[in-house]
């Protein structure tokens, strides 16, 4: 299996952004507009998701791409 998160701007932090195309608050609201969801993966929807994963309720789950990009990818 594999989680596939996209841009997440927590995990920017303490991260150069010099030479980054626009501050990082606008490519974040650019994210947001983009997106089916109208915001952006958080680090807790990974983390949410690693769990379900490796739970018993995901028991029958095989070989897939867990998307969780907030529709920013539709698969």
């Amino acid at each position: 299996m594999c989680l596939r998160p996209e841009g997440m701007p927590e995990s920017w932090e303490g991260v150069p952004t010099e030479g980054w195309s626009a501050p990082t608050a606008e490519i974040e609201a650019q994210m947001k507009a983009r997106s089916l969801l109208g915001r952006v993966t958080t680090l807790a929807d990974v983390g949410n998701a690693a769990v379900f994963l490796a739970s018993d309720q995901a028991g029958a789950t095989t070989g897939t791409v867990f998307n969780l990009t907030s529709g920013t990818v539709v698969d």
